[in-house]
Protein backbone atom coordinates (compact mmCIF):
# COMPACT_ATOMS: atom_id res chain seq x y z
CA UNK A 1 0.00 0.00 0.00
CA UNK A 2 1.38 3.26 -0.83
CA UNK A 3 0.61 6.14 1.79
CA UNK A 4 1.22 9.58 0.94
CA UNK A 5 -0.25 10.36 4.08
CA UNK A 6 -1.69 9.02 7.31
CA UNK A 7 -2.31 12.18 9.09
CA UNK A 8 -5.89 12.63 8.16
CA UNK A 9 -6.90 9.62 10.45
CA UNK A 10 -5.05 11.20 13.39
CA UNK A 11 -7.41 14.23 12.60
CA UNK A 12 -10.29 12.33 13.48
CA UNK A 13 -8.73 11.26 16.76
CA UNK A 14 -8.65 14.88 17.60
CA UNK A 15 -11.57 16.22 16.79
CA UNK A 16 -14.12 13.35 17.49
CA UNK A 17 -12.18 12.50 20.30
CA UNK A 18 -11.83 8.82 19.37
CA UNK A 19 -10.70 6.61 21.81
CA UNK A 20 -6.97 5.82 21.21
CA UNK A 21 -4.32 6.57 18.15
CA UNK A 22 -3.95 2.86 17.79
CA UNK A 23 -7.89 2.21 16.98
CA UNK A 24 -7.82 5.13 14.33
CA UNK A 25 -4.80 3.83 12.41
CA UNK A 26 -5.80 0.00 12.49
CA UNK A 27 -8.00 0.30 9.72
CA UNK A 28 -5.14 1.67 7.80
CA UNK A 29 -3.68 -1.96 7.37
CA UNK A 30 -6.82 -3.35 5.78
CA UNK A 31 -6.69 -0.60 3.09
CA UNK A 32 -5.58 -2.31 -0.05
CA UNK A 33 -5.62 0.61 -2.59
CA UNK A 34 -2.84 2.64 -3.33
CA UNK A 35 -3.51 5.97 -3.12
CA UNK A 36 -1.61 9.44 -3.16
CA UNK A 37 -3.02 11.67 -1.04
CA UNK A 38 -1.97 15.67 0.05
CA UNK A 39 -3.64 17.63 2.67
CA UNK A 40 -4.38 20.99 2.15
CA UNK A 41 -5.11 22.96 4.89
CA UNK A 42 -6.83 26.37 5.17
CA UNK A 43 -5.28 28.88 7.68
CA UNK A 44 -8.39 30.10 9.79
CA UNK A 45 -7.48 29.50 13.75
CA UNK A 46 -9.71 26.34 14.19
CA UNK A 47 -8.32 24.72 11.26
CA UNK A 48 -4.95 25.29 12.69
CA UNK A 49 -5.75 23.81 15.85
CA UNK A 50 -6.33 20.96 13.79
CA UNK A 51 -3.29 20.97 12.01
CA UNK A 52 -1.14 21.72 15.23
CA UNK A 53 -2.56 18.38 16.79
CA UNK A 54 -1.91 16.74 13.94
CA UNK A 55 1.76 17.75 13.13
CA UNK A 56 2.46 16.73 16.70
CA UNK A 57 1.95 13.03 15.88
CA UNK A 58 3.59 12.92 12.89
CA UNK A 59 6.98 10.97 13.48
CA UNK A 60 4.41 7.91 14.40
CA UNK A 61 3.76 7.74 10.38
CA UNK A 62 5.45 7.02 7.24
CA UNK A 63 3.92 9.09 4.74
CA UNK A 64 5.60 11.33 1.74
CA UNK A 65 4.56 14.63 0.70
CA UNK A 66 2.81 17.55 3.75
CA UNK A 67 1.18 20.93 1.81
CA UNK A 68 -0.17 22.89 4.59
CA UNK A 69 -1.53 26.38 4.90
CA UNK A 70 0.13 27.84 8.03
CA UNK A 71 0.72 31.20 7.20
CA UNK A 72 -1.57 32.01 4.27
CA UNK A 73 -4.82 31.16 3.32
CA UNK A 74 -5.03 28.06 0.48
CA UNK A 75 -1.78 26.19 0.26
CA UNK A 76 1.34 27.95 0.91
CA UNK A 77 3.84 24.96 1.99
CA UNK A 78 5.64 26.03 5.69
CA UNK A 79 9.18 24.21 4.71
CA UNK A 80 9.93 24.05 8.21
CA UNK A 81 7.75 21.37 8.82
CA UNK A 82 8.12 19.62 5.11
CA UNK A 83 11.64 19.55 6.88
CA UNK A 84 10.85 18.09 9.63
CA UNK A 85 8.76 15.64 7.78
CA UNK A 86 11.13 14.60 5.94
CA UNK A 87 13.83 13.08 7.91
CA UNK A 88 11.29 10.02 7.84
CA UNK A 89 11.08 9.07 4.44
CA UNK A 90 12.72 6.23 2.75
CA UNK A 91 15.57 7.12 0.31
CA UNK A 92 14.29 6.52 -2.69
CA UNK A 93 14.22 7.93 -5.92
CA UNK A 94 10.48 9.36 -5.72
CA UNK A 95 11.59 11.07 -2.62
CA UNK A 96 14.69 12.66 -4.51
CA UNK A 97 12.41 13.31 -6.99
CA UNK A 98 10.05 15.17 -4.68
CA UNK A 99 12.97 16.68 -2.89
CA UNK A 100 14.09 18.34 -6.19
CA UNK A 101 10.85 19.82 -6.73
CA UNK A 102 10.22 21.40 -3.66
CA UNK A 103 13.68 23.31 -4.12
CA UNK A 104 12.87 24.59 -7.15
CA UNK A 105 9.07 25.42 -5.99
CA UNK A 106 10.74 27.22 -3.02
CA UNK A 107 12.40 29.80 -5.75
CA UNK A 108 9.84 31.00 -7.41
CA UNK A 109 8.50 34.33 -7.10
CA UNK A 110 5.69 34.02 -4.27
CA UNK A 111 3.47 37.73 -5.48
CA UNK A 112 2.06 36.66 -8.36
CA UNK A 113 -0.11 34.01 -7.86
CA UNK A 114 -2.81 33.71 -5.02
CA UNK A 115 -2.10 31.48 -2.00
CA UNK A 116 -4.62 28.95 -3.65
CA UNK A 117 -3.37 28.90 -6.97
CA UNK A 118 0.09 28.43 -5.89
CA UNK A 119 -0.88 25.40 -3.27
CA UNK A 120 -2.60 23.26 -6.25
CA UNK A 121 -0.46 23.49 -8.54
CA UNK A 122 2.71 22.56 -5.73
CA UNK A 123 0.23 19.57 -5.27
CA UNK A 124 -0.23 19.18 -8.74
CA UNK A 125 3.52 18.72 -8.60
CA UNK A 126 3.73 16.09 -6.09
CA UNK A 127 1.35 14.09 -7.66
CA UNK A 128 3.17 14.49 -10.94
CA UNK A 129 6.34 13.15 -8.85
CA UNK A 130 4.22 10.37 -7.24
CA UNK A 131 2.68 9.30 -10.72
CA UNK A 132 6.67 8.41 -11.72
CA UNK A 133 6.60 5.80 -9.21
CA UNK A 134 6.26 2.24 -10.38
CA UNK A 135 3.39 1.94 -8.76
CA UNK A 136 1.53 5.27 -8.79
CA UNK A 137 -1.90 5.68 -6.71
CA UNK A 138 -5.10 6.99 -7.40
CA UNK A 139 -5.11 10.72 -6.69
CA UNK A 140 -6.73 12.49 -3.12
CA UNK A 141 -6.95 16.11 -2.13
CA UNK A 142 -8.37 16.37 1.72
CA UNK A 143 -8.92 19.95 2.15
CA UNK A 144 -9.45 21.06 5.48
CA UNK A 145 -11.37 24.48 5.84
CA UNK A 146 -13.68 26.58 7.63
CA UNK A 147 -15.08 27.60 4.46
CA UNK A 148 -14.96 30.95 5.02
CA UNK A 149 -14.12 32.45 2.07
CA UNK A 150 -14.25 36.08 0.12
CA UNK A 151 -15.74 36.29 -2.68
CA UNK A 152 -12.36 36.74 -5.23
CA UNK A 153 -11.41 33.37 -2.81
CA UNK A 154 -14.66 31.57 -3.23
CA UNK A 155 -14.40 32.25 -7.51
CA UNK A 156 -10.78 31.12 -7.12
CA UNK A 157 -12.03 27.82 -5.32
CA UNK A 158 -14.63 27.14 -7.80
CA UNK A 159 -11.77 27.63 -11.15
CA UNK A 160 -9.45 25.27 -9.27
CA UNK A 161 -11.48 22.64 -8.55
CA UNK A 162 -12.03 22.24 -11.89
CA UNK A 163 -8.30 22.19 -12.50
CA UNK A 164 -7.95 18.88 -10.08
CA UNK A 165 -11.24 17.12 -11.42
CA UNK A 166 -9.62 17.55 -15.12
CA UNK A 167 -6.56 16.26 -13.66
CA UNK A 168 -8.58 12.83 -12.12
CA UNK A 169 -7.85 14.63 -8.43
CA UNK A 170 -10.75 13.21 -6.11
CA UNK A 171 -11.33 16.22 -3.89
CA UNK A 172 -12.87 16.10 -0.55
CA UNK A 173 -14.06 18.84 2.07
CA UNK A 174 -13.63 18.34 5.54
CA UNK A 175 -15.39 21.41 7.26
CA UNK A 176 -14.03 21.65 11.24
CA UNK A 177 -17.82 23.37 11.53
CA UNK A 178 -21.10 24.41 9.74
CA UNK A 179 -21.15 26.34 6.42
CA UNK A 180 -24.62 28.08 5.56
CA UNK A 181 -26.53 26.80 2.56
CA UNK A 182 -25.46 29.28 -0.07
CA UNK A 183 -21.95 28.72 0.43
CA UNK A 184 -19.64 28.48 -2.44
CA UNK A 185 -19.08 24.34 -1.92
CA UNK A 186 -23.14 23.76 -2.48
CA UNK A 187 -22.33 25.39 -5.83
CA UNK A 188 -19.54 23.71 -7.40
CA UNK A 189 -20.07 22.30 -11.15
CA UNK A 190 -18.05 19.23 -9.76
CA UNK A 191 -19.86 18.18 -7.04
CA UNK A 192 -17.47 17.45 -4.38
CA UNK A 193 -17.86 15.45 -1.11
CA UNK A 194 -18.26 17.59 1.89
CA UNK A 195 -17.88 16.34 5.83
CA UNK A 196 -18.00 17.96 9.01
CA UNK A 197 -15.47 16.40 10.77
CA UNK A 198 -16.76 16.40 14.05
CA UNK A 199 -20.33 14.31 12.36
CA UNK A 200 -17.30 12.13 10.35
CA UNK A 201 -17.00 8.51 12.47
CA UNK A 202 -13.76 6.39 12.14
CA UNK A 203 -15.67 3.80 10.29
CA UNK A 204 -17.09 6.53 7.77
CA UNK A 205 -13.54 8.28 7.40
CA UNK A 206 -11.92 4.55 6.31
CA UNK A 207 -14.86 4.58 3.45
CA UNK A 208 -14.07 7.56 2.20
CA UNK A 209 -10.35 7.00 2.25
CA UNK A 210 -10.29 3.18 1.18
CA UNK A 211 -12.94 2.26 -0.61
CA UNK A 212 -12.54 2.14 -4.08
CA UNK A 213 -15.73 3.15 -5.55
CA UNK A 214 -14.79 6.65 -4.10
CA UNK A 215 -11.98 6.93 -7.04
CA UNK A 216 -13.38 4.99 -10.13
CA UNK A 217 -14.36 8.15 -11.79
CA UNK A 218 -13.10 8.30 -15.60
CA UNK A 219 -14.94 11.97 -15.12
CA UNK A 220 -16.94 13.43 -13.00
CA UNK A 221 -20.87 12.87 -12.96
CA UNK A 222 -21.59 16.09 -13.86
CA UNK A 223 -19.71 16.19 -16.50
CA UNK A 224 -21.21 12.97 -18.46
CA UNK A 225 -24.44 14.84 -17.42
CA UNK A 226 -23.55 17.82 -18.91
CA UNK A 227 -22.41 16.59 -22.37
CA UNK A 228 -25.96 14.55 -22.76
CA UNK A 229 -28.14 17.41 -21.65
CA UNK A 230 -26.50 19.85 -23.82
CA UNK A 231 -26.02 17.14 -26.75
CA UNK A 232 -29.53 16.39 -26.58
CA UNK A 233 -31.23 19.64 -25.96
CA UNK A 234 -29.40 20.64 -29.39
CA UNK A 235 -30.63 17.55 -31.44
CA UNK A 236 -34.11 17.92 -30.08
CA UNK A 237 -33.88 21.29 -31.97
CA UNK A 238 -33.94 19.01 -35.15
CA UNK A 239 -36.48 15.99 -33.99
CA UNK A 240 -33.14 13.75 -33.53
CA UNK A 241 -33.55 11.22 -30.83
CA UNK A 242 -31.78 11.33 -27.59
CA UNK A 243 -28.16 9.78 -27.34
CA UNK A 244 -26.95 7.71 -24.44
CA UNK A 245 -23.49 7.49 -22.74
CA UNK A 246 -21.45 4.96 -23.60
CA UNK A 247 -18.23 3.85 -21.32
CA UNK A 248 -16.02 2.47 -24.52
CA UNK A 249 -16.33 5.45 -26.52
CA UNK A 250 -15.63 7.82 -23.12
CA UNK A 251 -12.73 5.78 -22.98
CA UNK A 252 -11.62 6.25 -26.16
CA UNK A 253 -12.00 9.99 -26.03
CA UNK A 254 -10.40 10.63 -22.97
CA UNK A 255 -7.13 8.78 -24.41
CA UNK A 256 -7.27 11.12 -27.37
CA UNK A 257 -7.97 14.32 -25.32
CA UNK A 258 -4.70 13.54 -23.58
CA UNK A 259 -2.81 12.77 -26.44
CA UNK A 260 -3.98 16.03 -28.30
CA UNK A 261 -3.16 18.21 -24.89
CA UNK A 262 0.29 16.76 -24.43
CA UNK A 263 1.95 16.90 -28.13
CA UNK A 264 0.02 20.34 -28.59
CA UNK A 265 0.58 20.38 -32.24
CA UNK A 266 -3.24 20.96 -33.07
CA UNK A 267 -6.41 19.37 -33.62
CA UNK A 268 -6.63 16.04 -35.88
CA UNK A 269 -8.48 13.01 -35.85
CA UNK A 270 -8.29 9.85 -33.84
CA UNK A 271 -7.32 6.32 -35.86
CA UNK A 272 -10.39 4.24 -35.96
CA UNK A 273 -8.61 1.01 -36.02
CA UNK A 274 -11.35 -0.51 -37.61
CA UNK A 275 -13.46 0.82 -35.42
CA UNK A 276 -16.57 3.33 -36.83
CA UNK A 277 -17.42 6.26 -34.93
CA UNK A 278 -17.50 10.23 -35.75
CA UNK A 279 -15.78 12.59 -33.95
CA UNK A 280 -15.69 15.97 -32.98
CA UNK A 281 -12.79 18.00 -31.56
CA UNK A 282 -12.72 21.31 -29.60
CA UNK A 283 -9.59 23.56 -27.70
CA UNK A 284 -10.16 26.47 -26.10
CA UNK A 285 -7.80 28.83 -23.98
CA UNK A 286 -7.78 29.97 -20.55
CA UNK A 287 -8.18 28.60 -16.91
CA UNK A 288 -10.11 24.99 -17.62
CA UNK A 289 -13.81 25.00 -16.22
CA UNK A 290 -15.93 21.91 -16.57
CA UNK A 291 -18.55 23.92 -18.35
CA UNK A 292 -16.27 24.21 -21.42
CA UNK A 293 -18.14 21.07 -21.99
CA UNK A 294 -21.43 23.10 -23.09
CA UNK A 295 -19.29 25.99 -24.62
CA UNK A 296 -18.15 23.03 -27.22
CA UNK A 297 -21.22 21.82 -27.80
CA UNK A 298 -22.97 25.12 -28.37
CA UNK A 299 -19.83 25.64 -31.37
CA UNK A 300 -20.42 22.33 -32.87
CA UNK A 301 -23.54 23.36 -33.06
CA UNK A 302 -22.86 26.65 -34.62
CA UNK A 303 -21.93 24.86 -37.49
CA UNK A 304 -25.40 25.24 -38.87
CA UNK A 305 -24.89 28.55 -39.90
CA UNK A 306 -23.15 27.65 -42.82
CA UNK A 307 -25.71 24.42 -43.71
CA UNK A 308 -27.56 24.64 -46.40
CA UNK A 309 -31.06 22.84 -46.14
CA UNK A 310 -32.34 22.82 -49.31
CA UNK A 311 -29.04 21.58 -50.87
CA UNK A 312 -28.13 19.28 -48.30
CA UNK A 313 -24.46 17.84 -48.02
CA UNK A 314 -20.75 18.07 -46.11
CA UNK A 315 -19.14 21.15 -45.69
CA UNK A 316 -16.12 21.67 -43.19
CA UNK A 317 -17.98 24.76 -41.72
CA UNK A 318 -20.52 22.43 -41.08
CA UNK A 319 -19.18 19.21 -40.10
CA UNK A 320 -19.50 19.36 -36.24
CA UNK A 321 -23.59 19.95 -36.90
CA UNK A 322 -24.22 17.68 -39.06
CA UNK A 323 -22.47 14.85 -37.24
CA UNK A 324 -23.92 16.16 -33.49
CA UNK A 325 -27.78 15.82 -34.80
CA UNK A 326 -27.21 13.00 -37.28
CA UNK A 327 -30.76 11.31 -36.32
CA UNK A 328 -29.36 7.65 -36.71
CA UNK A 329 -26.66 8.24 -33.95
CA UNK A 330 -27.22 6.89 -30.77
CA UNK A 331 -24.44 7.13 -28.53
CA UNK A 332 -21.84 9.54 -27.25
CA UNK A 333 -18.64 9.42 -25.31
CA UNK A 334 -16.53 12.35 -24.04
CA UNK A 335 -13.33 13.02 -22.98
CA UNK A 336 -11.74 16.90 -21.24
CA UNK A 337 -7.87 16.96 -20.72
CA UNK A 338 -6.31 19.95 -19.85
CA UNK A 339 -2.27 21.27 -20.02
CA UNK A 340 -1.53 23.94 -17.29
CA UNK A 341 1.44 25.38 -19.28
CA UNK A 342 0.03 26.25 -22.13
CA UNK A 343 -3.28 27.02 -20.28
CA UNK A 344 -5.11 25.09 -22.98
CA UNK A 345 -8.43 22.66 -22.74
CA UNK A 346 -9.22 20.00 -25.33
CA UNK A 347 -12.59 18.38 -25.51
CA UNK A 348 -13.20 15.04 -27.50
CA UNK A 349 -16.79 13.64 -28.34
CA UNK A 350 -17.15 10.40 -29.84
CA UNK A 351 -20.72 8.99 -32.13
CA UNK A 352 -21.68 5.73 -32.68
CA UNK A 353 -22.85 5.23 -35.09
CA UNK A 354 -20.94 8.32 -37.18
CA UNK A 355 -22.61 10.21 -39.44
CA UNK A 356 -21.43 12.79 -42.18
CA UNK A 357 -22.22 10.13 -44.53
CA UNK A 358 -22.11 11.15 -48.26
CA UNK A 359 -25.86 11.23 -49.93
CA UNK A 360 -27.45 10.50 -46.39
CA UNK A 361 -27.67 14.25 -45.47
CA UNK A 362 -31.43 15.00 -46.76
CA UNK A 363 -32.85 12.10 -44.54
CA UNK A 364 -30.43 12.17 -41.88
CA UNK A 365 -29.65 16.06 -40.74
CA UNK A 366 -33.37 17.34 -40.15
CA UNK A 367 -34.60 21.08 -40.50
CA UNK A 368 -35.31 23.17 -37.44
CA UNK A 369 -38.81 21.89 -36.11
CA UNK A 370 -39.14 25.93 -35.35
CA UNK A 371 -38.45 26.43 -39.05
CA UNK A 372 -35.94 28.30 -40.44
CA UNK A 373 -33.78 29.80 -40.06
CA UNK A 374 -31.98 27.95 -37.19
CA UNK A 375 -32.02 29.64 -33.43
CA UNK A 376 -28.41 29.63 -31.73
CA UNK A 377 -29.21 28.59 -28.81
CA UNK A 378 -27.90 30.21 -25.16
CA UNK A 379 -25.39 28.58 -23.00
CA UNK A 380 -27.73 28.77 -20.41
CA UNK A 381 -30.59 26.35 -22.22
CA UNK A 382 -27.60 23.77 -22.41
CA UNK A 383 -26.94 23.65 -18.81
CA UNK A 384 -29.38 20.76 -16.69
CA UNK A 385 -31.86 22.91 -14.59
CA UNK A 386 -31.08 20.77 -11.60
CA UNK A 387 -27.50 21.48 -11.70
CA UNK A 388 -25.88 24.39 -10.04
CA UNK A 389 -23.21 25.86 -11.89
CA UNK A 390 -20.31 28.57 -11.01
CA UNK A 391 -21.04 32.24 -10.58
CA UNK A 392 -18.28 33.23 -12.14
CA UNK A 393 -17.76 32.28 -15.74
CA UNK A 394 -14.50 33.33 -16.87
CA UNK A 395 -15.35 33.01 -20.72
CA UNK A 396 -17.76 35.27 -19.96
CA UNK A 397 -15.19 38.15 -18.48
CA UNK A 398 -12.74 37.34 -21.56
CA UNK A 399 -10.56 35.01 -19.46
CA UNK A 400 -10.18 32.44 -22.61
CA UNK A 401 -9.97 32.14 -25.71
CA UNK A 402 -12.13 29.90 -28.11
CA UNK A 403 -9.63 28.45 -30.38
CA UNK A 404 -10.75 25.35 -33.43
CA UNK A 405 -13.13 23.08 -34.08
CA UNK A 406 -13.15 20.07 -36.46
CA UNK A 407 -15.49 16.86 -37.25
CA UNK A 408 -14.39 13.85 -39.01
CA UNK A 409 -15.14 12.67 -42.26
CA UNK A 410 -13.41 9.99 -42.64
CA UNK A 411 -12.77 7.81 -46.62
CA UNK A 412 -14.69 4.98 -45.34
CA UNK A 413 -18.24 6.91 -44.41
CA UNK A 414 -18.64 7.62 -47.98
CA UNK A 415 -21.43 5.39 -48.00
CA UNK A 416 -23.97 5.80 -51.05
Amino acid sequence: MSKVLLCAYVLVLNIAQLSSLQATLSPVTSCENNLDIILLFDSSESVQDVWNSTIDHAEAFEYNFVISNQHSRFGIIDYSIIANVYKHLDSNNSNEETYQILEELRKRPQKSRSAFERGVGWALELFAAAKKRQNPGKKLLIVYTDATWSTVQSSVMEDYVSVLRLQKIEVVFFLVKEIKENNVLHHLINPVRIFLITNTTQSELVQIICDDTNFKIVRSPSEKELALYSNNFLRSLHGAPKLVWDNALASQSQKWADRLVSENRGLYHSERDGQDYGENIYSIRGLPQSQHIHHAAKYWYEGVKYYRFENPGFTWQSGTFTQMIWYDTKKIGVGVAFRPDIQTTIIVAQYSPPGNYLNQFEKQVRRPLAGLPARLPELKELIPPYMNMPRYDLCAKGKCQYGKVSASVPEYKKKT
